[in-house]
């Protein structure tokens, strides 16, 4: 079938309202709705369910809110039965005594190393030092570990700096066993259980996973620029490959807040691969209309969609396919990882072949007015 050429009307300049409108869109969903995020990046912990009854969400929000602090809610249809996904936030008393934990721990080894340095220095007056300097960390370590355990409940008090650090770990560990253990008995007292599985990801591990994603994003983008400016070396045609990739990410980010998919390390797999699709529609088309001299700029850009329209279709067919297999085998990173791919590859066809081959062809055109 032979589709029309757009780009051989005059007016084909209004091709670039629909991913402009949906661009600027997509810029006030996220500042003013926001974008949710997965237990990846905010922390919390992520409990599936299987269950071979109905569920009531409500009855069951409230059980677990008894306990727990609930953050999310979705059921899904799968080959077991009904599958259940829980998002619940940290327990705020273990989360504020995550990092004194691993404090403790630390200076816990460094009371070790100076222990061990004591023991095979023969000089007296470094032996006094390093003796002094033992004396001052489990001090330190004692009173630390007080304040935890006073924290966790516990009315333990020790004399030796390993074995506080010891019985607050043990206690710590303990809190978070029975934290668990409440969460799942709260679960089954309003759902028939079949089969559960947990995911905790902790405050400082959190915020570990968004500092990298958001560095890996921003690296991502200037090394696209690099390189696509080294393969143009013209300012215009960078400026267009790399607005085509920026508006599909921001209008994916867009679509994500209206829908409620949460930000995750899957979601975020996904955004980076769209980045790849935008470079290899724009660059396609730049190099198709700027570089190629058959034809005119026009029927090239026609040329150009029709290729990039197939490889559209084929990644939403193809990440459409993993998107319903991760609903049907309740499988969160197959399904964010393909939705996100699926919306990003629509947005890519909206703004490669709307805005994109405005912005080309009319630098093309001015290309040409100049030699003429």
């Amino acid at each position: 079938m032979n589709l029309p050429n757009p780009y051989s009307s005059k007016n084909y300049k209004y091709l670039a309202i629909v991913p402009t409108v949906l661009f600027i869109l997509a810029l006030g969903l996220i500042f003013f709705k926001g974008i949710p995020q997965g237990v990846d990046l905010r922390g919390g912990i992520l409990l599936n369910v299987q269950t071979s009854g109905s569920v009531n969400v409500d009855a069951l929000q409230k059980s677990i809110e008894s306990v727990a602090p609930v953050a999310n809610i979705r059921t899904f249809q799968g080959p077991n039965g009904i599958g259940v996904e829980i998002e619940i936030e940290n327990n705020a008393l273990l989360a504020s005594v995550e990092d004194k934990v691993k404090a403790l721990q630390s200076k816990d080894s460094q009371l070790r190393e100076l222990e061990v340095n004591a023991s095979l220095t023969e000089n007296v007056d470094e032996i006094k030092t390093l003796n002094q300097k033992q004396s001052a960390l489990n001090a330190e370590i004692l009173t630390q570990s007080t304040q935890v355990l006073e924290q966790l409940n516990s009315s333990y008090v020790g004399t030796d700096g390993h074995v506080s650090v010891r019985k607050v770990v043990e206690v710590y560990g303990n809190s978070q066993d029975a934290y668990r253990e409440g969460i799942i008995t709260a679960v089954k007292s309003a759902v028939n259980v079949t089969g559960h599985s947990f995911r905790e990801v902790g405050p400082s591990l959190s915020k570990f996973f968004l500092e990298k994603a958001q560095g890996i994003l921003l690296y991502s983008f200037i090394l696209a620029a690099l390189v696509v400016l080294i393969l143009f070396r013209s300012i215009v045609p960078s400026i267009a490959v790399i607005s085509g990739a920026v508006v599909d990410i921001v209008v994916t980010l867009g679509a994500m807040s209206l829908f409620n998919i949460p930000l995750s390390l899957a979601s975020i797999a996904g955004l980076l691969m769209l980045i790849g699709f935008s470079l290899d529609t724009d660059v396609m088309l730049t190099m198709r209309v700027l570089k190629r001299k058959e034809g005119t700029a026009n029927e090239r850009a026609y040329g150009a969609f029709k290729t990039g329209a197939l490889m559209n279709l084929t990644s939403i067919g193809a990440f459409g396919v993993l998107t319903l297999t991760g609903l049907y085998l309740q499988i969160p990173v197959y399904y964010q990882l393909g939705l996100v791919a699926v919306i990003g590859s629509i947005v890519d066809f909206a703004a490669t072949w709307g805005a994109n081959a405005v912005f080309v062809l009319k630098y093309a055109e001015s290309q040409e007015a100049k030699k003429i």
